[in-house]
């Protein structure tokens, strides 16, 4: 079903489309006409492309007039990329239906002898539930690529839309020619975006679509695979590198076409290899690096959505959605993978493999090996991750292999031990292993291989399936490295421990609370009595009192143990627990606190001294 319609339709007749404007109006839809909707713009051509990509279909006005017209042929090509519907109304006073272009001849048009009867048959279209479920034929001619299009597909549509507008600008008219850059996570789907957007928009590339597998130093023997499609041969003597720099040449000179770099591995590989000028080839790459050569346009893929994670988990197995509880245990195996792409490829096919098998009997599988709860994530499910013979912890480790391990372990490793529900503030790791040139170089190599994001903010970001991969490589190292992330955080909260810090802390509370969880399971008793004490003042900023009651009465109940004993810490945390008691209500216990704070105070400083006068 269709709310919101761009309209388009030919100057010549305007009259004709603000008649069917007001129709549609009346009958409760939202229109999208230029006459009225460009009034105040400078760039049309910007804001007709925005207006097709915000509208949920495309009435196309069809006439002698209309098939003549530049500008509906470039919103025709447009919504067609963009997988809008588009529906051809004959306009009124023409002899015959005039034959739609080929990127939609396919399409049925609305051709009724009274205007009453079209109109009728257009909100029948309209209100059909299944009209934002088309799928356009795709054409192949122009496609010289050697994958196959992943039929799952799933999400990712305002990441192809802005590739769409990057790569090809508001009706082919962009305001440089500058490469566009996929970057991400390993797992996170750079090479099946590529795909999908060859696909989906080689209308928009009548010169051709061309792909090269860039995961390699010299390039040469995939650019003269491109010969034929270029309807290019070797010159009598021509070496092969030269005949490869030629193409390369043509590339440069060759607009309204595509080049994929799928998988690019090094700066240099890219520099020589990436066609550039006015003239040039659009070019797409996927990367695992963080390119920084001239003018790249970068798109950063994150995880898939909710909705679209649950529907790529599903998407072999539709009878899940026949029951609740099947759904809910569903979108759990999607929370509990990170909805990761290529964890949820794997899963998705597992599934449909036993069809026998539920939702949730694979949720609880996964589950029995992984606790969610505690944050584990060792060993997720290595057997439920495979397969057809792949591994998604393989695939990490094809990586992990690569890298200068003496350097880039530690902090691996250390990273791997924060809590896996959000990023780390690099401030963490610069100065952990006392060498903050050392921690900058694995920070790098770790992005560049994909396993770790590192953002503008300083911050680290790292998917909870390559931190219980990460967890799995440590085995008896792994208490090391808690312990340090304890040390880290412990450090952390003695540092700002004022309610001024309160916006510096607020951001690593779960960093806090799992260095508490992590302290208390292994009995780092000094650094567990600190966090405790300290994580209290935040709580009390929260006003979450049970709990900051429970922080301070088990800090006490720890400094209580020591030997000697810490008289004053204790009084000041008999003190703290009055407060809250008083916070609470509890005035008759908040009384006894107090009173048993200022004894201990009197007992260690006497009576005139200045903490038992506060």
């Amino acid at each position: 079903m269709a709310k919101k319609i761009f309209v388009s339709y030919s100057s010549k007749q305007t009259e004709f489309a603000n008649k069917i404007r007001s129709d549609l109006e009346k009958e409760g839809f939202e229109t999208w006409i230029d006459k009225t909707a460009l009034r105040y713009t400078v760039i049309w051509t910007q804001e007709l492309t925005e207006a097709i990509i915000q509208n949920d279909c495309v009435l196309l006005l069809w006439s002698s007039d209309a098939k003549a017209s530049e500008n509906v042929h470039k919103e025709i090509i447009t919504a067609r990329a963009l997988l809008k519907p588009i529906i051809p109304f004959l306009v009124d006073g023409e002899k015959g239906f005039p034959v739609l272009p080929k990127e939609i001849g396919f399409l049925q048009g609305i051709v009724r002898d009274e205007y009453e009867k079209s109109v009728q048959e257009l909100l029948n279209r309209l209100s059909d539930e299944e009209l934002n479920k088309i799928r356009y034929p795709l054409s192949s001619d122009n496609l010289y690529i050697p994958r196959n299009r992943n039929d799952y597909f799933v999400g990712r549509q305002a990441d192809l839309v802005k590739l769409f507008v990057d790569l090809c600008g508001f009706f082919g008219a962009k305001a440089r020619n500058d490469p566009n850059a996929i970057v991400g996570l390993a797992g996170i789907g750079k090479t099946e975006m590529a795909v999908e957007f060859a696909y989906r928009f080689s209308i928009l590339f009548p010169n051709g679509v061309y792909w090269i597998d860039a995961d390699k130093d010299d390039l040469t023997s995939e650019f003269v695979k491109l010969a034929p499609h270029l309807k290019m041969q070797p010159l009598a003597e021509e070496s092969k590198s030269d005949f490869a720099k030629r193409i390369l040449g043509q590339l440069r000179n060759l607009p309204e076409s595509l080049l994929i770099l799928d998988g690019v591995m090094s700066s240099k590989t890219f520099s020589e290899w990436c066609p550039a000028g006015a003239r040039a080839c659009a070019v797409l790459i996927t990367t695992r690096l963080m390119l920084q050569e001239g003018r790249i346009q970068l798109l950063q893929l994150k995880e898939l959505d909710q909705n679209s994670a649950f529907e790529l988990l599903i998407s072999r197995r539709r009878d899940i959605l026949q029951k609740d509880l099947e759904v809910v245990a569903a979108k759990k195996i999607c929370k509990l993978i990170g909805n990761l792409p290529l964890a949820l490829e794997l899963f998705a096919s597992h599934l449909s493999r036993i069809p026998m098998m539920s939702a949730q009997q694979f949720l609880r599988e996964l589950e029995n090996v992984s606790p969610i709860s505690s944050h584990a994530h060792t060993e997720v499910a290595r057997s439920m991750l495979m397969d057809t013979g792949q591994n998604l912890f393989s695939f990490f480790n094809l990586i992990y292999e690569k890298l200068n391990r003496d350097r880039t372990d530690p902090y691996f490793f250390l990273l791997s031990s924060f809590s896996a529900e959000t990023s780390v503030k690099y401030e963490f790791i610069e100065n952990a292993f006392g060498n903050p040139i050392m921690a900058m170089e694995a920070i790098q190599q770790l992005h560049e291989n994909s396993l770790l994001s590192y953002d503008i903010d300083k911050r680290v970001s790292i998917h909870p399936l390559v931190i219980s991969f990460a967890r799995a490589l440590q085995d008896s190292q792994r208490l090391i490295y808690q312990k340090k992330f304890v040390e880290i955080m412990t450090g952390f909260v003695q540092t700002h421990n004022e309610i001024r810090d309160i916006e510096i802390v607020l951001p690593e509370t779960s960093h806090i609370e799992y260095a508490i969880q992590i302290a208390a399971e292994n009995g780092f008793i000094s650094e567990v009595k600190i966090l405790y004490a300290n994580y209290a003042i935040y709580l009390a900023y929260r006003c979450e009192y049970d709990h900051q009651l429970d922080c301070l009465q088990k800090s006490m109940a720890l400094h209580e143990k020591d030997t000697p004993q810490n008289i004053a810490q204790i009084a000041s945390l008999s003190l703290d627990v009055g407060r809250v008691l008083k916070n609470k209500g509890d005035f008759s216990n908040a009384k006894i606190r107090v009173q048993t704070a200022l004894e201990l105070f009197e007992r260690t400083f006497g009576q005139d001294h200045a903490e038992v006068a506060n």
